[in-house]
């Protein structure tokens, strides 16, 4: 702690903490809200580079005054080779990571850099003023309400906090102030109580609906979790397939369901939320109607009694009653090689077939 302390005060001027070897950079991870960490290289040829991002850095929290709990941190690459390593990995290029609440968002390692900590400091949550503002939000993503008193109160930075670990996945929205029975809308609640609604998107409708959260606002982790079991798994559609396939750092891993059991659904969601939170970077976790994608598994092999099943990139899970075991599902999510590989996958079906599917549409 002692060396933490003396490198925050060393480096207070310029907003930045050297970090070493010494510096226990996992308690600083785990106890701040976000942790921006520069991995350099000293020389010549970065120097520029190096003080321009000194510069930036330097601006975020004058930008950002709500961003309490923030670490603006550097690693030196040439002298500090077991951070290199353990962060990182052998890499010689500078990098720069964005941890939030504990967890990787970011990870950069091309020029420029800086700009993507802004991105990441941008406000995911949408004021609004009334109800009809809300039809704006696009209806195909899941979509949060908050209804707070104000913006300054403990209830509402545990939201903010949970909407920037969500924004990738879900929308947000707040609207202030007190809300009166006579008021023409769905949305109401009792005055100086907080209250966040969470509404699914237009597909995921079919197995999911609105729901009020009941927990404690004021628990970061209890709404943290409800929020994930929520929001990190989507409905997939012939009709968003492109969209949701837009993220090529992830791979898309697929429950096909049978309509007449969605039961299994909920089950899934869980299971996600609980456990696997953790690669919701490495994994894009999806729900899709079986019959409707009855081509592309017929061409695996499989009809309707074969469902429930999972599949990612071409490779299916072989036992789906072992999504209930942690370990089995998390090695398919890490390396699907894990399961059953089939010859096409998912991506080849629907570029060979997207003008088809298209004209259904």
């Amino acid at each position: 702690m002692s060396s933490q302390v003396n490198a925050e005060s060393k480096n207070s001027k310029k907003g930045v903490v050297e970090l070493t070897d010494s510096s226990n950079v996992d308690g600083i991870l785990m106890k701040n809200e976000l942790v921006i960490i520069f991995f350099y290289l000293t020389g010549d040829s970065y120097e520029a580079y190096n003080e321009k991002l000194d510069g930036t850095i330097d601006t975020v929290k004058k930008v950002y005054p709500r961003l309490k709990n923030v670490v603006i941190g550097k690693v030196n690459c040439n002298t500090e080779k077991n951070l290199l390593s353990r962060y990182i990995g052998n890499n010689s290029r500078p990098a720069l990571l964005i941890y939030r609440n504990g967890q990787e968002v970011t990870r950069i390692s091309t020029f420029p850099m800086d700009k993507y900590i802004f991105v990441e400091l941008n406000d995911p949550i949408k004021p609004f003023s009334n109800i009809e503002e809300l039809d704006n939000f696009d209806r195909t993503k899941h979509l949060i309400i908050g209804y707070f008193d104000e913006e300054d109160m403990p209830e509402y930075d545990i939201f903010r906090q949970v909407a920037h670990n969500l924004k990738d996945y879900c929308q947000f929205a707040v609207r202030y102030g007190y809300f009166f029975n006579n008021e023409k809308s769905n949305y109401k609640r009792p005055p100086n109580q907080p209250t966040i609604i969470f509404t699914p998107d237009t597909a995921t409708q079919l197995s999911d609906h609105r729901e009020t959260y009941k927990g404690c606002i004021k628990n970061y982790d209890e709404l943290n979790l409800w929020a994930h079991k929520k929001c990190m798994v989507r409905e997939l559609t012939l009709e968003n397939y492109a969209e949701l396939r837009k993220d090529r750092r992830s791979d898309l891993v697929v429950l096909f369901y049978n309509p007449s059991n969605t039961a299994i659904i909920k089950d899934f969601k869980n299971i996600i939320g609980k456990d696997l939170m953790d690669q919701k970077r490495r994994a894009n976790f999806t729900t899709a109607d079986g019959l409707k994608f009855f081509g592309y598994l017929r061409l695996l092999g499989f009809n309707r009694k074969h469902l429930p099943l999972i599949e990612s990139e071409g490779y299916t899970f072989p036992n789906f009653k072992d999504i209930y075991s942690v370990g089995k599902f998390k090695a398919f999510v890490v390396g699907p090689d894990y399961g059953i590989w089939h010859k096409e996958s998912l991506k080849e079906y629907m570029k060979s077939n997207m003008k088809k599917i298209i004209s259904k549409c």
